[in-house]
């Protein structure tokens, strides 16, 4: 459900299949290392196979780019490429009329759930410029996990709670309102964290 200017928006390319030469069948999300292209990771669709072309190593969140442009005052914070995109259109569809023009600020982990801190610490400086910081990880173990050591590292850092497992599938399953509502109204500074 994700629209073709999402998708450009965040310079992700598309493969399509050599069968009918339109339906996509990789994604191909770029990534940066002190503002030059380095990698692409890539996405087989059907079975979220993964690899990376490029040297993937100490780049910059997915997102990142566009997320410092914005002068947003909120960075959202999600796990992976497809949420980060997901959560970006839906915070662009259901922004108020007099804000429906201004981009989001929102990211996603380099490298997943299991190295949230380490992906995100060469970034504490700038991650702090923003006055509000929301984390939008996966409903799931390893998600909480990730909530629980990025809290370390930015402790002033709200938690979303969502109504599906993940922000994508609150765009597949008609909830991106609620989905909106969590993280924009909902999302909550963790006791004990400062």
């Amino acid at each position: 459900k994700l629209r073709v200017d999402t998708v450009e928006y965040f310079e992700v390319k598309v493969s399509v299949s050599e069968q009918d030469g339109v339906t996509p069948v990789i994604h191909h999300y770029p990534y940066y290392k002190e503002g030059r292209l380095v990698a692409y990771k890539n996405r087989l669709i059907e079975n979220k196979r993964m690899w990376s072309t490029g040297n993937q190593r100490d780049v910059s969140p997915f997102g990142w780019k566009q997320a410092i442009t914005t002068g947003r005052k909120k960075l959202f914070i999600c796990e992976g490429e497809v949420d980060a995109m997901s959560l970006f259109q839906i915070l662009k569809d259901n922004a108020a009329p007099q804000w429906s023009h201004i981009n989001p600020s929102v990211i996603s982990l380099a490298h997943g759930a299991s190295s949230a801190a380490k992906s995100l610490a060469p970034f504490l400086s700038q991650i702090n410029e923003w006055e509000e910081v929301i984390l939008v990880f996966d409903m799931d173990d390893a998600g909480k996990a990730a909530v629980e050591e990025v809290l370390k590292i930015i402790p002033k850092a709200k938690v979303a709670n969502l109504p599906e497992k993940d922000v994508n599938d609150c765009l597949l399953k008609g909830k991106a309102k609620a989905a909106q509502a969590a993280v924009v109204f909902g999302a909550k500074e963790q006791k004990n964290t400062r």
